[in-house]
């Protein structure tokens, strides 16, 4: 953990050798006992610069539209999408907003105007800092749709992701 411009990170390159920069790790998470990624590693590191009420609001907001135990909810599809949209705007760390717009996207929940505005947050607050990230919430988001109309969505991406072929190649 190391602090870049006054905003905390982790570093996933140190002690990497080259040819293995564009591999990611896995990590054991020993408060929800569960495997993350690097990119859920690093989103994380976005929860100390929200404001404490921001991201109290948005769990908040998550935990509502994640719906009882067993993941039922009474509020409609578009209800559960804008509090999730609030939720990772109001906090881009929170996993569980994240999380909840890919279950929906994975479970054809959404509307092709509902993705794209999805598509639009994640590339302006996951692309540029958590590239990886941005990629596994996109593909999920738009998994619903045919393989052409996928295509289409995701390559609104590829400029966020220049410097990156090895997740360039995950749009397709």
């Amino acid at each position: 953990l190391e602090v870049v411009n006054g905003r905390p990170r982790f570093d996933t390159e140190v002690g990497r050798w080259d040819d293995f920069k564009q591999i990611s790790g896995r990590t054991y998470d020993p408060q929800r006992h569960e495997l993350m990624g690097e990119d859920d590693l690093t989103v994380l590191t976005e929860l100390a610069s929200t404001a404490p009420a921001d991201r109290l609001r948005a769990a908040a907001l998550a935990r509502l539209a994640e719906g009882d135990e067993r993941g039922r909810s009474d509020l409609s599809s578009a209800a559960r999408v804008a509090l999730l949209t609030e939720a990772v705007r109001l906090s881009p760390g929170n996993r569980a907003g994240w999380n909840g717009l890919r279950e929906m996207g994975r479970a054809s929940q959404l509307s092709a105007q509902q993705t794209d505005r999805i598509l639009d947050l994640v590339d302006k607050q996951l692309a540029p800092r958590y590239p990886e990230l941005a990629v596994d919430v996109a593909r999920d988001v738009v998994s619903w749709r045919g393989t052409r109309e996928q295509i289409g969505a995701l390559d609104k991406l590829r400029p966020s992701l220049s410097g990156r072929p090895d997740l360039q190649v995950k749009l397709v």
